[in-house]
């Protein structure tokens, strides 16, 4: 088994990461709301494609992905967002690799809000690390 792979196991049996249909706490079902995943370029976007892909292969959940570059195009396809484009009335959860200082999370909420009236709905990360200066030892 790949590190990825062992990796995603490792978080499902240590029930870090769930996947199912909820009830919230104002008894809303969950399986009604257009969820959209979010992965920051760069390390985001493969968490992304394998969160969506489990939820499909697991629950049959068809859950759009998108994903952003560091810089806009302006030639082939152009723009800054890849995949679904965010619609008003989605819920996104923005997929991370890991949080520094927080910047590819802001810069996501900033992107998410000029395109539409989204709500980031959750943010998932799979490691937190301290920022500031490394020293060495």
């Amino acid at each position: 088994m790949s590190f990825k792979g062992g990796f995603i196991e490792f978080l499902f049996k240590s029930n870090v990461l769930i996947f199912g249909d909820f009830v919230e706490k104002r008894q809303r079902d969950t399986l009604h709301d257009k969820y959209r995943e979010l992965g920051p370029a760069y390390k985001g976007i493969p968490l992304a494609v394998a969160a969506s892909t489990a939820l499909y292969n697991k629950y049959k959940r068809d859950i759009s992905v998108t994903f952003n570059r560091k810089e806009k195009k302006d030639h082939g396809e152009g723009g800054q967002i890849i995949g679904h484009m965010p619609q008003s009335n989605d819920r996104i959860a923005i997929i991370e690799d890991v949080i520094t200082a927080g910047t590819a999370v802001r810069e996501s909420l900033d992107l998410i809000g000029t395109i539409a009236e989204a709500k980031v709905s959750n943010e998932l990360n799979c490691f937190c690390r301290p920022f500031g200066k490394r020293t060495e030892k």
